[in-house]
């Protein structure tokens, strides 16, 4: 069960490295246009802190991150929902019928493997970077359209890993990171969707993510209508959370890639079966499992296009 903890993580972790979105040319409200207002300014930030989704730490089981990805609040005996119960969703979002199966099951399969910690060793050393760039934004408060390009970021050359000056586990701001070539088609982001800004948070999406994770010679996962939220306040962003559908028979084929052996498909198949409470079927079984990912950054210098 450890090794189904650890591919998991591994998935989730990478939720936001590449994928396809929007061609961002303003929002649409039914058949209106609202033009954008202008260039704005361009807001820059790396994920200094990643989470999985997991239930809220103080103690309250019916708190998770995440949004309500099926339109409906359902309880554990309604069939809609393949009889799991939604969750709400924390503050400042505070919205019920929440989707996310996935994260509480890495907080119940075991303690052997440090979810948080193993994140946040990544980030401090580099090999975890995750950058948001919000465009467009004219007011930071409230903006009709704005838009949202999400990158994986690499060191420049010749620096090693993230500055942490005094040492307390959390990399510093103002550091200028580059972009991954694999953030990238023809010169422009791969996850790039148009969004707003309301009472100083970033809405953006449903946009289907592509995520390709480099290990094991190469592993695609799409994470399906896929919801971004953030909030921003000076030079930092806070309470972001990503969402959307994972589908069972994608990530079964994902997760047992990583190592057939240690990983059988049966296990990866019950466990996430289990859990699957989107997208029924013609019998009523839910083919997908609901995801979300929190994230909290500070504000980062983009620097070129590595190698």
């Amino acid at each position: 069960m450890n090794y189904v903890k650890a591919a998991l993580t591994l998935i989730l972790a990478a939720a936001m490295v590449g994928g396809c979105g929007d061609d961002g040319g303003g929002t649409t409200d039914g058949s209106t246009t609202i033009p954008d207002a202008g260039p704005g300014e361009t807001l820059f930030y790396v994920a200094s802190v990643l989470g999985v989704g997991q239930a809220d730490p103080t103690g309250d089981p019916s708190i998770v991150p995440g949004f309500n990805l099926d339109s409906l609040v359902s309880d554990a005996s309604d069939p809609a929902g393949c009889l799991h119960a939604d969750f709400t969703s924390p503050s400042p979002d505070n919205e019920p019928g929440v989707d996310n199966q996935l994260g509480p099951i890495l907080s119940s399969v075991g303690s052997s493997i440090d979810v948080e910690g193993s994140l946040s060793e990544n980030i401090l050393d580099g090999s975890l970077l995750l950058l948001f760039e919000v465009e467009r934004v004219n007011d930071r408060v409230n903006d009709p359209e704005v838009g949202l390009n999400i990158f994986i970021g690499q060191m420049p050359a010749g620096v090693d890993a993230p500055a942490d000056a005094d040492g307390d586990g959390l990399i510093d701001s103002d550091q200028t990171f580059d972009i991954n070539p694999s953030s990238l088609v023809g010169g422009e982001p791969l996850v790039s969707v148009s969004g707003s800004i309301i009472n100083g948070r970033v809405h953006a999406g449903p946009v289907d993510i592509e995520i390709n994770l480099p290990v094991a010679g190469g592993l695609l996962l799409n994470i399906r209508d896929a919801e971004v939220r953030l909030s921003i306040a000076g030079d930092t962003i806070s309470a972001g959370i990503i969402g959307g559908a994972l589908d069972v028979d994608e990530t079964v084929a994902t997760i047992v890639a990583i190592d057939p052996d240690a990983i059988p498909e049966s296990l990866a198949r019950s466990v996430l079966e289990a859990q699957a409470d989107l997208v029924p079927d013609a019998a009523g079984a839910c083919t997908a499992v609901s995801v979300g990912l929190t994230f909290d950054g500070i504000a980062a210098v983009r620097g070129v296009t590595g190698m």
